[in-house]
């Protein structure tokens, strides 16, 4: 199981705002202004929530696999925690809003087949261990060997840790159960009130990571105060809802879910007269929808079978159509009664039932809100409602119930590849206000609804009421629906029968879901054909911070004069020959863009020189810590050194081991000390045998100094393992060039518009975009230069961070400052250096950027413009094939 393409931008935005955690010195304020001001967003404020601990959210409609999203957030966050904190238990608490959603998430990270709990060990080598409340309370488990050696995770309810009740005060007594964990902590920050082996203290010493799922049900100042009682490393929320105070780093669209088919989408409204003809619709409808999917299997397509939700109401009076009147309505409909399951807070039929097994026979599920947040099953299609007595909120949890898309796939039946709402209602346009409403508190809006006022082909009899609707069958067969009898229903498989009118007997042509399927393509293609960063910043628009002025997007367009032409190029990258499931050697012309792991395919440390020296180091051991802010709040984390004491308790246990126990704990320590990006793709067992390998020469009392002062080590096995990973690289690269196995292809399209808040104040001649990014003095001065001369189209000031053009180098990316268009079509890359920079960055730079031209007016098909590479200096310089200034401007100027 992979992450998807909007997945997998989340976790960037993840990664990318830890860096600027970390470049901004861990202050949470600045760094969150600085994340998105890099986005070209200004304005931004960060609400410091809890004490001492980033506190930030995931913006994720419904169905858009949030769980999966966190459990590929939490190696990031403990790789980040690692900067701060030497060999930190590595304990994630999950908190969840309620019973259903605890059990539905416990069970998928503990069970050892499933994907999230798959994904974790690969993650973690193997070692992760899954509770629940009860079971850390009794120490099952749970013990302070545990929390060393494995990733740890509790999954919790919100007031499982809120002293509010008997039970729940469980979490702040006394527990002998969890004794150990004194012995190893420090409890000088334990919450006085509470005994030192309370659950509540023990989880404060470890400072856990904390995920809160659907978090805008912990938006209290009870939670909040949960929350700093746990004094976290980290919070990460995840939400459909954020609320406006949430730290949102990473927004995703609507859109986003239906370009990767986890959704379906749009939601198509059918409007009745009155409740008997909702129930007949629905039954019409899923049947017809059920014809569609067995076709689609016959084809060889996913096994699927079309359920519909009916919102019953609570039992209040007589007139309620509640639960059983529901149930006898679809008895008397002709439906089955074993198809026909009921799920309310006190009945539950569908327990032990497996919906999405070939043999169920449940069709319909009768609900009145007990189908909430944590239900989840891909074959609920449609919603049958009463919107004019139904509660929004419940309306909302059931719209989301049937939105997730089977499979998370393409379904080969368009009409299977949306879900639908049916209501009673004689406001309609109030009624479709009020599911736009519903939609938003999900994570969707207005655009996911097709309906009457939007499509052709509709009855509508001015909002008085009666058939508004997409027509099922033609108008006059409307009225004159015929029941299917039980022995014709096949147990729901509903069969043609041609020996009768029945407009619920269906064939391709003529079922009345072909309107349908022209409006869900219509939907789909529009969905395809919009960028991810695009509809993503689209989200980020809709904020109230952006509509009231004081949150700006800075954007600026690329100008009219150059977009024709500019829009349309592709500057080329590296790109390397690959096979489906290897590398090289391929007779298909499969390429993929060069990453360095590729040329790292064959690298094993087993194989490169193991010679580190310890000698002369000094003690430098850190943990993590947080002052408070010069303005009083605790927002800055900042690293400080552990006590004497700890160091030399730290000492004296590494003497007493054996040889044999003092390189395990080297082995372990160092290894524990990197990230699990930092020398990737090194397999871990190689990585550890090199450091066993290491560890092993030396002598004891090295040994021991290298335990005493494990940062400083740790910092020589990086620098040694880094520059063996570079030379190899290097020297791959050389070889796939000359085997012309890297070549150039054309990849990069700039974009329509800018996106950044610090552009030059100045508007020069010829510059792409309506503001160009800031640039230095000395950029500033080439600029000036530039634009006097008189063959030059346009130029751009290329951004760097992921956001402009890169150079996919081998060792690592390359972002030239500039990029320039002659009016004789040359595609000008150029870099400014001042003279103090002309060391092995300059000449990696600019062995990169030669390659690159060279290959890049070599490519087949040959291109329609040439290509140059050109590095300046401000004045001479020894550097071979570098230019000054204005021996830089003779030579463009001739272009």
């Amino acid at each position: 199981m992979n992450l998807n393409s909007y997945q997998r931008k989340v976790i960037q935005d993840l990664e990318n705002y830890l860096d600027h955690l970390k470049q901004n010195n861990g202050n949470m304020i600045t760094a969150f202004s600085s994340y998105w001001r890099e986005s070209g967003i200004t304005g931004v404020t960060y609400t410091n929530h809890i004490a001492k601990c980033p506190h930030v959210c995931f913006k994720v409609p419904t169905a858009g696999g949030k769980t999966f999203i966190a459990v590929n957030a939490i190696a990031p966050l403990f790789d980040f925690m690692q900067s701060y904190i030497s060999d930190k238990s590595k304990l994630v608490l999950w908190l969840v809003p309620s019973l259903s959603i605890l059990q539905q998430t416990a069970k998928a990270l503990k069970d050892p087949s499933h994907p999230y709990h798959l994904h974790l060990k690969s993650l973690f080598n193997g070692r992760i261990n899954v509770f629940e409340r009860d079971e850390v309370i009794s120490g099952a488990g749970f013990n302070r060997d545990s929390v060393q050696d494995s990733l740890n995770i509790i999954v919790m309810s919100f007031d499982a840790l809120k002293s509010t009740n008997k039970d729940n005060r469980r979490a702040f007594k006394e527990n002998g159960a969890l004794a150990s964990f004194t012995e190893f902590q420090d409890t000088a920050e334990d919450l006085n009130e509470f005994d030192s082996t309370s659950l509540i203290n023990t989880l404060r010493r470890m400072r856990p990571v904390v995920i809160v799922d659907e978090s805008h049900n912990a938006n209290t100042k009870l939670s909040t105060d949960m929350l700093n009682n746990l004094n976290p490393s980290f919070v990460l929320d995840l939400t459909a809802t954020p609320k406006e105070n949430s730290n949102v780093i990473s927004y995703v669209n609507a859109t986003a879910l239906v370009k990767e088919d986890m959704v379906k989408l749009p939601v198509i409204v059918y409007n009745k007269e009155d409740e008997q003809s909702v129930f007949v619709e629905a039954k019409v409808l899923r049947e017809r929808l059920e014809q569609r999917a067995i076709q689609q299997h016959k084809n060889g397509g996913d096994y699927v079978r079309p359920i519909v939700l009916l919102q019953a109401e609570s039992k209040t009076n007589d007139d309620s159509t509640d639960y059983e009147k529901v149930r006898q309505t679809l008895i008397d409909l002709g439906i089955p009664k074993e198809q026909i399951k009921i799920k309310t807070a006190n009945i539950d039929e569908l327990k032990g039932i497996d919906l999405l097994r070939d043999d169920c026979e449940v069709r319909y599920i009768i609900t009145i809100n007990a189908l909430k947040e944590g239900w989840d099953c891909s074959f609920a299609y449609i919603l049958a409602t009463f919107a004019n007595r139904s509660s929004e909120t419940d309306v909302t949890q059931l719209l989301g119930r049937v939105l997730r898309k089977p499979f998370a796939r393409k379904q080969k039946e368009i009409p299977l590849e949306c879900s639908y709402v049916i209501t009673a209602s004689k406001k309609f346009n109030a009624t479709l206000e009020q599911l736009s409403s519903n939609l938003e508190m999900i994570g969707f809006g207005r655009k996911d609804i097709k309906a009457p006022a939007d499509e052709v082909g509709v009855v509508d009899n001015g909002g008085q009421g009666g058939n508004s609707t997409f027509e099922l069958a033609p108008q006059e067969n409307i009225g004159t629906i015929t029941p299917v009898n039980n022995s014709e229903s096949n147990n729901g498989n509903i069969q043609p029968n041609e020996n009768k009118v029945n407009t619920t007997t269906t064939t391709e042509n003529n079922d009345g879901l072909n309107q349908i399927a022209d409006v869900v393509t219509t939907y789909q293609n529009e969905a395809q054909q919009q960028d991810l960063e695009d509809i993503n910043r689209q989200e980020v628009e809709q904020q109230d911070g952006v509509k009231n002025g004081k949150i700006k997007m800075n954007d600026y367009k690329m100008k009219d004069e150059f977009k024709k032409e500019a829009l349309n190029l592709q500057l080329p990258q590296f790109v390397i020959k690959v096979q489906n499931n290897g590398f090289f050697e391929s007779d298909e012309d499969h390429n993929e863009l060069l990453k360095r792991a590729f040329l790292l395919k064959d690298f094993k440390l087993a194989n490169q020189d193991s010679n580190i020296r310890i000698d002369n180091i000094e003690n430098d051991i850190w943990q993590l810590n947080v002052d408070e802010a010069e303005n009083g709040n605790d927002s800055t984390l900042v690293v400080s050194r552990l006590k004497q004491k700890d160091i030399q308790d730290l000492i004296q246990q590494v003497a007493q081991m054996t040889d044999t126990s003092q390189i395990s704990q080297i082995e372990s320590s160092i290894f524990n000390s990197f990230s699990k990006k930092a020398f990737y793709p090194v397999d871990d067992a190689d990585l550890r045998m090199y450091i066993r390998k290491i560890a092993t020469s030396w002598t004891r009392e090295q040994r021991i100094s290298s335990i005493k002062n494990l940062p400083k080590v740790a910092s020589l096995f990086k620098e040694k393992i880094d520059s063996l990973m570079n030379n190899f690289a290097s020297e791959q690269f050389k070889f796939f060039v000359n085997s012309s196995q890297v070549k150039a292809q054309p990849s990069f399209k700039l974009s329509s518009k800018l996106s950044n808040p610090s552009v030059l104040p100045l508007t020069y001649e010829f510059q792409l975009y309506e503001k160009e990014a800031d640039a230095n003095s000395l950029e500033k001065s080439f600029i000036t230069e530039l634009v006097g001369l008189d063959n030059i189209y346009w130029w751009h000031r290329n951004l760097n961070r992921g956001k402009g053009f890169a150079i996919n180098g081998y060792l690592n990316n390359h972002y030239p400052d500039f990029i320039i268009m002659t009016k004789n079509k040359h595609i000008i890359l150029l870099e400014t250096k001042g003279n103090m920079l002309d060391g092995s960055d300059s000449k990696y730079k600019l062995h990169l950027g030669n390659t690159w031209a060279n290959l890049a007016n070599s490519m087949n098909p040959s291109s329609n413009y040439r290509f140059k590479y050109f590095m300046v200096f401000e004045k001479e310089t020894d550097l071979d094939n570098a230019y000054t200034f204005n021996q830089i401007l003779t030579v463009i100027r001739n272009l």
